[in-house]
C-alpha cells in the first residue's frame, strides 16, 4: 500500500519568509495576518499527517503596529455637522450623529431602541448590537477581543435636542397607524419597525462622503467607522483621560484604546508638555 510522504519544514524557513516579506514592506498587521493564516494551514497539515510538526510552534507572531486612524479634523467635523443639520432627522444623519458624538459602533447604532434612550437623563444604554450571521441578528455588543461591551453613555444637550427631533418625527409618522412603541429602532423604519441594515448604512454614508469629498487625516475618504475614531481622537486631544475614553468606546481592556489611538495619545502628551513648559518657564 502506498503512503504519501510526510514533509519536514523547519522554522528557519519561515524566519526567511518573514524577512522576505519585510523587505517588500509587508509589515505590521499584514505580516501578522500572514503568520496567522500560515499557522492555521500548518496546524491542519500536521493533523492530517502531511507535515511532521508545525514549525511556527517555536516562532513568535509578529507584532501588529498600530495603524493611524483616518479621523476628521475639527474643521472637517464642523463641515460635516453643517451638512447633517441640513439633512434633518433622517436615519442616515442621526446615525452619523450618534457615531460622531458618542463613539458608538455601527451595529450598536442600528440596534438601538428608544427604550434604551433616556432623553431626560441624557443617557444611552448600549445593550444590543446587530451582528452578521446569515443576515443580521440581535446580539450583545462586543469589543475587538470579543468581550462584552455593554455600557451606558451620557450625552450632551445638543445631541438630546437632535434625538428629540428624531423621536417627534417618528411619532408623527408612526402615530398615523398605531400608538407609540418604545421598542422601535432609533434609526429604523417607524412604519414597519424594521432596523436600518448596517451594510446599507455604510453604503449610504460612503456615497455621501464621496459626494462631499470628506477626507480624514490620512487623506482617505472617511468611512462610517472613522466617525467613531473621530470621537475618540478628539476626546483624547481635549484631555479626556484614556480610561474614560476606553469606557465610552466599549473597550474592556484599556490596552485596546492605547494601541488604536497611540498616535493621538502621543500628540496629546506633547501638547500637555508644551503647556507645562509654558507654565514652568
Amino acid at each position: 500500500m502506498l503512503t504519501k510522504p510526510r514533509v519536514s519544514i523547519c522554522w528557519k524557513s519561515f524566519q526567511f519568509l518573514c524577512f522576505f516579506l519585510i523587505i517588500f514592506s509587508l509589515v505590521g498587521t499584514t505580516l501578522a495576518h500572514y503568520h496567522a493564516f500560515i499557522a492555521q494551514v500548518l496546524k491542519h497539515a500536521v493533523a492530517v499527517g502531511d507535515v511532521l510538526r508545525n514549525p511556527l510552534g517555536g516562532m513568535r507572531a509578529p507584532k501588529r503596529r498600530p495603524k493611524p486612524v483616518n479621523s476628521l479634523t475639527p474643521d472637517k467635523v464642523a463641515e460635516v455637522s453643517t451638512k447633517l443639520n441640513n439633512m434633518g432627522p433622517t436615519p442616515l444623519a442621526i446615525a452619523a450623529r450618534l457615531a460622531l458624538m458618542t463613539g458608538m459602533r455601527r451595529g450598536e447604532i442600528c440596534a438601538l431602541r428608544w427604550q434604551d434612550v433616556n432623553l431626560s437623563k441624557r443617557q444611552i444604554h448600549v445593550v444590543h448590537a446587530l451582528s452578521k450571521a446569515k443576515g443580521f441578528v440581535m446580539d450583545t455588543p462586543k469589543d475587538v477581543a470579543g468581550k462584552d461591551s455593554r455600557r451606558t453613555i451620557s450625552f450632551g444637550p445638543r445631541l438630546a435636542k437632535i434625538l428629540a427631533e428624531r423621536k417627534d418625527a417618528m411619532r408623527e409618522e408612526h402615530g398615523k397607524l398605531a400608538d407609540w412603541d418604545e421598542s422601535l429602532f432609533v434609526v429604523g423604519d417607524p412604519v414597519t419597525g424594521a432596523f436600518f441594515n448596517p451594510q446599507v448604512l455604510g453604503r449610504e454614508w460612503a456615497m455621501l462622503a464621496r459626494a462631499e469629498n470628506w477626507r480624514g487625516t490620512q487623506g482617505d475618504i472617511v468611512h462610517f467607522h472613522d466617525l467613531r475614531h473621530t470621537f475618540a481622537t478628539l476626546a483624547i486631544a481635549n484631555h479626556v483621560d484614556v480610561m474614560t475614553v476606553a469606557d465610552l468606546m466599549g473597550h474592556k481592556d484599556v490596552s485596546t484604546t492605547l494601541n488604536v489611538y497611540a498616535i493621538a495619545l502621543e500628540e496629546s502628551k506633547r501638547a500637555a508638555m508644551d503647556e507645562m513648559d509654558a507654565i514652568l518657564s
